[in-house]
Formats: C-alpha cells, structure tokens, sequence
C-alpha cells in the first residue's frame, strides 16, 4: 500500500513539474509578444518626430542653395521691374513724339476777301510778326489800286487768288460767261502786276446757291480751282476784334475735335486784323501749322465737300 501511494506522489510531482515549466514558457511567450507589438509604436513615434522637425527647420533656417535662390528671384524680379519701367519710358517717350508729330501735321487755312486797300499793308506786317502766310482772294479794281501790296503777297509766298470784279450778284451771276468773264478779267490783272499764274478763286458769297452745275461747269473747263471755307469768322458782322476772335477760335475748337482742317473767312478790314493776333496765337498753341492755299492743292468747296 505504501508503494502504491509513493508512486502516486511521484506521478503527481512529475506533473507538477510539467505543468510549471509550461507556464513558464507561456509566460516568456507572452511578454515576448507584448514586446513585439511595443516596438512599432515606439519606432512610428520616433519617426512622426523626425518627419516634424525635418518639416518645421527648413523654414525657419533655409539652407544656403535656398537662400541664394530666394536672392537670385528677387534679383530677377528687380531686374525685370527694371526692364518693365525701362520700356514703359520708352513707350511714353514714344508717345510724346508721335503726340508731337500728330500736333505739327495739322494745318489751318487764314484767307482774306474783298482786298487789297489801305489796311492791307498792316495785315501783311501781322502776319509777317507771326511768320505765317495766308491767302487773299481779291477784286480786281482794288489790285490795281493797291499793287505794291500784291506784289509783295506774291514774292513773299503768300496765296494769291481772285474774287471778281464787280462783287455784285446781278452782275457776276447773269449768266454762266458773266461769272467766267469776270474771272479771268481778275485772273488776267493779277498776272499783269505778279507775273505769277493763278487758278485759285472765290466767287462772291460762296458757291452756295448761285454756283449752280452749268456756273460750276464753265469754271471747271477754264481749270479754276473754287474755294469756300468751313470757318466763317462773321468780322463783317462783329466789326469787333476782340468778339471776332473768340467766335472764330470757338469754330476752330469745334473743328480740331472732329480732325478738320480750318479753312477760314475773314475780311480785309482793320478790325479783323485786330482780331487775327489772337486767332494765329490760338492756332499756334494748338500745334496748326499755318499755310497759304496754293493752285496744287484740291479745293474745299460747297459743292464737293472736300476735306483738306
């Protein structure tokens, strides 16, 4: 019996033992587990760390190659500013010039009726103060009377055209040949004292209405060239300088906002000539080159509507 249970007693620290030992390594496979599973937290931690200060240090420290290229774009930067503002200056210098080029292409047209007379010598002396020349459309019978002043229009590159002889509609518009007659009477004086050929002329009042197609017809076959105007200065009705400028320069402006060159009416009278300082002034200032009509140029008229 006591051999019995002794074998018993070993059976069951046999077990013992086993079962110990394979608690024991249970246990180590456990904690080697739970090591294992630690170790990825612990290394994803250090990198997020190491992700953080590789992204936060180079913006707050940039590197050299960074710094120089930050220095190298804002050199650039400058130096196109630089190269803008350069040709911006160019373009505005530009501009100026061909403003100024514009300026001294425009060109204005003085022209006189009814002359020479005893003022004439005067209005020549202004327009020699200014250093301008104009155009005088003129009777004939007053060419006669008044030639020293003619020929001094014609050496002088003055305009020199006619205006016909007798300035009356009953007479000049009888008939298509009465106007021509009275024409080339003019034309012919004119010659006589200048030795100088004109096709210019200017019939009394215009050529609206009397200048109808067969009074437009004859002149066109004798190759006069007939002119009218688009500034009419009203001096015969102001007989006043002072109003007659500031209503001749106000039809001037009018004119220069739309691009048309004034071909302007006056009258070969002292108080017109008291208006024209103001007038060339004007023009002058306005950048008009101030020329007389010569027998090349293409008539402004009525009835073609020709602009200069």
């Amino acid at each position: 019996m006591r051999k019995k249970w002794s074998i018993v007693f070993i059976v069951a620290g046999i077990l013992s033992l086993v079962f110990g030992c394979l608690s024991l390594t249970a246990e180590k496979q456990e904690k080697g587990r739970t090591v294992a599973n630690a170790s990825p937290k612990k290394e994803e931690s250090d990198q997020k760390v190491t992700l953080k200060l590789q992204t936060v240090n180079p913006e707050k420290t940039p590197t050299k190659p960074e710094q120089q290229e930050a220095k190298t774009s804002k050199d650039g930067n400058s130096q196109t500013n630089s190269q803008t503002n350069s040709q911006n200056k160019n373009i505005l210098s530009s501009a100026k010039v061909a403003s100024s080029n514009e300026s001294k292409k425009r060109v204005a047209y003085l022209t006189f009726d009814d002359g020479p007379n005893t003022n004439t010598m005067r209005l020549l002396g202004i327009l020699d103060q200014y250093h301008v020349k104009a155009t005088f459309f003129m009777l004939n019978y007053n060419m006669l009377g008044q030639q020293k002043a003619v020929k001094k229009m014609a050496n002088e590159g003055f305009g020199i055209g006619c205006h016909g002889v007798t300035h009356q509609v009953s007479k000049f518009y009888h008939s298509p040949a009465s106007a021509y007659g009275e024409m080339k009477t003019c034309l012919a004086t004119m010659k006589d004292i200048t030795h100088k050929t004109s096709i210019m002329i200017r019939t009394p009042y215009g050529s609206v209405p009397y200048m109808t197609p067969p009074f437009m017809k004859i002149m066109d076959q004798h190759g006069y060239h007939l002119w009218d105007w688009n500034v009419d200065s009203l001096d015969w009705k102001f007989l006043n300088g002072p109003k007659t400028a500031q209503y001749t320069i106000s039809q001037i402006a009018a004119l220069k906002n739309r691009g048309i060159t004034p071909v302007i009416l006056m009258h070969d009278k002292s108080t017109t000539s008291d208006a024209v300082p103001a007038i060339i002034r004007y023009l002058k200032a306005n950048g008009y080159d101030i020329k007389a009509l010569t027998n090349t140029l293409t008539p402004l008229n009525f009835r073609n509507h020709h602009q200069l």
